[in-house]
């Protein structure tokens, strides 16, 4: 280390300055005395780098040194302004170039020597200029790579990929091309695609590299980058994105943020963050994904940095103020800060269409869930509301729906019922249904089972299905109590639209219609629960004492037994390493556990009723003959029973379990979709006891 770089890091002001001199009249390298006021310039205050710096560009101007250029081209990179270091460095620039015929046209482009540019991004602009030499590469958005062959004071001829032996102006090539270097993707694709090919199958890092530093824009590399690179090529897009995300893993560099590849940063989290904020081409929705990304892998310390910025990112105005909030809201802990709801109003919006489009540009979905909880607190107008509901996908409307049962009760009832009364807008119509079936106890259910039935037929087969689904199971209750209001000749009507919906004769609910009519009709009692549907476990009188034995063998035999096992065990010894009582252990706790649901089951069962089992309709004890509808009829026997009598291999069915249930309440002539089928339905062709179980 010099003695000159010693004092830059001490920052001693007039020991610095007695040095630099003494190391100018010496003669220094310009590599050094570059070296040593650059960290002079970040130590010390005022403008006493910039003075030294410029001295240092004048005397080796006038003593003529080969660095000169070295120095001014770096002094540069280190200050704002300068018109003596950019007026030593242009003359450096035309001595160094002294053939370049362009270099004038370039030097006035860039601004350098214009004092309200600044120096440091004039001079930048310029070493990119000067990059166009002959022999060098470009890239033209429409041409492709291209090579340049000739350079005159106002012209450039350009032997494009696409377009050979091209003349364009100085001017043209400046504003459609940009200089690229010779093992640039693009360059490599057309001058040599072997080694392209290699590359993109055995870059990895490589690969990373040269991709981030030839296509990114806006400091972030997306698969969309890609295309143009990969035009005509049977190495798609998508295979080398996947590549490029891959070797993002092992690479210190670059950050994968799921959708693109960024730079990694090393310092702060809050650093980073601010710096991705102040980036001014990317869009806000775009930001906050990043910085989410960046929230993924940092410490729960480092979160709590951000809260130092939470004031001022709630008060950015942008566009896209759902992607603002958002923003604050990974700022502020997720919505923590005591200050959050006060800071973030001014982000809500109040027209319904703008509330949809700010949801839209949040990525995160308990921030969209905090954001539409504030707009309903934020006492909206009704009419926005409603419309609001209208326009949201199905997940956020019901949670929108949650907050205006909360807020606004009156207009989400009369919300629902419109909606359940609108069945041409299906899927809204059957969101109405399914929410309305959860929230019974707060609206009138009669009101649900109405329109429901009412719009049945309106709706395409698989939604009829459906509503007949939630009917028979959701609002069960609600639909029985509804049919046995109903005066006889609305009950007809009822069940000629019922025989009309394939999904009312799949689930049932026209023979629950069929049954209440037939008991008015014949003068009789009608109850619309069959036997079967009450919570009893119905079996033949074998099967229960089958059960009887089994839990009489668990309890006076199997546990008995293991308990025997446990005192063996235990007499071994150190019971923390004996396997053997441990096996124990568990073997008792499942035979008590067995026990326990036996004997719960046993309290549930009852023989199969005699005097309700018939051939009119399929229940348990019924053995059921079923034949296939399709082009190669196939026939089958079902034995439909209880638990302890099922027997699946021989055809003995639980009817609790799905072909069962699905049988259940179906006459001789109905037809049924088997439970997991695909194929074509099936038609019951003949209903018989099972006298043998009765």
């Amino acid at each position: 280390m010099s003695r000159l770089y010693e004092l830059a890091e001490s920052c001693n002001s007039d020991a610095f300055k007695s040095a630099w001199e003494s190391a100018l009249d010496k003669g220094t390298p310009a590599e050094e005395l570059i070296e040593a006021v650059t960290v002079f310039q970040n130590n010390a205050k005022g403008n006493l780098p910039l003075r030294l710096a410029e001295l240092a560009a004048e005397r080796m101007d006038s003593e003529n040194r080969d660095d000169v250029f070295e120095f001014a081209s770096g002094a540069a990179e280190l200050f704002e302004h300068s018109s003596v270091i950019a007026t030593v460095l242009v003359e450096a620039l035309r001595d160094r170039y002294l053939m370049f015929e362009p270099l004038e046209i370039f030097i006035t482009a860039s601004g350098i020597l214009s004092e309200k540019k600044p120096l440091k991004e004039s001079w930048k602009k310029l070493k990119e200029l000067i990059r166009y030499q002959e022999g060098s590469f470009v890239y033209h958005r429409d041409f492709g790579p291209g090579r340049i062959l000739r350079v005159s004071r106002s012209s450039f001829t350009i032997d494009f990929q696409r377009a050979r032996n091209h003349d364009m102006t100085v001017e043209a090539t400046r504003n459609s091309t940009r200089p690229v270097p010779e093992d640039s993707l693009h360059v490599l694709r057309w001058k040599n695609p072997e080694e392209f090919s290699n590359l993109l199958h055995n870059g990895g890092n490589s690969l990373l590299e040269r991709a981030f530093r030839d296509l990114a824009t806006d400091n972030s590399l997306k698969e969309i980058n890609l295309l143009k690179l990969l035009d005509g090529s049977d190495f798609k897009p998508r295979q080398m994105w996947k590549i490029l995300k891959a070797a993002t893993v092992n690479s210190p560099d670059y950050m994968d943020m799921g959708d693109s590849i960024i730079p990694a940063d090393s310092s702060s989290l809050l650093s980073q963050v601010e710096a991705v904020i102040a980036l001014k081409k990317l869009p806000m929705s775009e930001k906050t994904k990043i910085v989410a990304s960046l929230l993924k892998s940092s410490t729960k310390k480092e979160e709590n940095t951000l809260v130092q910025i939470f004031d001022r990112v709630a008060a950015l105005e942008d566009i896209e103020k759902g992607a603002v909030f958002e923003l604050a809201w990974l700022c502020s802990g997720k919505g923590k800060t005591e200050n959050f709801q006060e800071n973030t109003v001014q982000l809500l919006e109040t027209k319904a269409a703008r509330v949809q489009r700010s949801i839209e540009e949040i990525h995160s979905v308990p921030c969209k869930k905090l954001y539409l909880k504030l707009y309903f607190e934020s006492s909206p107008d009704e009419k926005e509301i409603w419309t609001l509901l209208d326009k949201l996908p199905r997940t956020m409307r019901e949670q929108a729906a949650e907050h205006a049962h909360e807020f606004y009760p009156e207009l989400h009832e009369k919300y629902i019922l419109e909606a359940l009364d609108d069945p041409g807008e299906t899927a809204h119509f059957m969101w109405a249904l399914e929410r309305s079936a959860k929230m019974e106890n707060y609206m009138e259910p009669g009101k649900i089972v109405f329109l429901a039935l009412k719009n049945l037929n309106f709706a395409k087969s698989e939604i009829q299905r459906r509503i007949c689904m939630i009917l028979m199971n959701k609002l069960r209750p609600q639909l029985e109590q509804h049919i046995s209001l109903l005066d006889t000749r609305r009950l007809e009507a009822l069940t000629e639209n019922l025989e009309q919906s394939l999904g009312a004769q799949e689930t049932g609910l026209v023979l629950l219609a069929r049954r209440e009519l037939s008991g008015r009709r014949t003068g009789g009692f009608t109850n619309i629960r069959r036997f079967w549907e009450s919570d009893f476990l119905f079996n033949s009188r074998e099967g229960i004492a089958r059960r009887i034995e089994e839990i009489e063998d668990i309890r006076t035999v199997q546990i008995p037994l293991a308990a025997k096992a446990i005192a063996e065990a235990a007499s071994h010894g150190d019971l923390s390493e004996n396997a053997e009582y441990t096996a124990a252990l568990e073997k008792r706790d499942f035979l008590l556990e067995m026990l326990n649901r036996y004997q719960k089951q046993l309290k549930l069962m009852r023989p199969y009723p005699v005097g309700q089992v018939s051939i009119d309709v399929v229940s348990p004890a019924t053995r059921v003959i079923i034949e296939s509808m399709g082009d190669d009829p196939e026939i089958r026997t079902v034995f439909v029973v209880g638990l302890m009598d099922a027997d699946a291999d021989k055809g003995y069915i639980n009817y609790k379990a799905p072909l069962g249930a699905a049988l259940l309440g179906l006459a001789k002539g109905d037809t049924v979709q088997l439970p997991g089928s695909t194929g074509p339905d099936w038609r019951i062709t003949e209903i018989s006891l099972m006298e043998e179980k009765i």
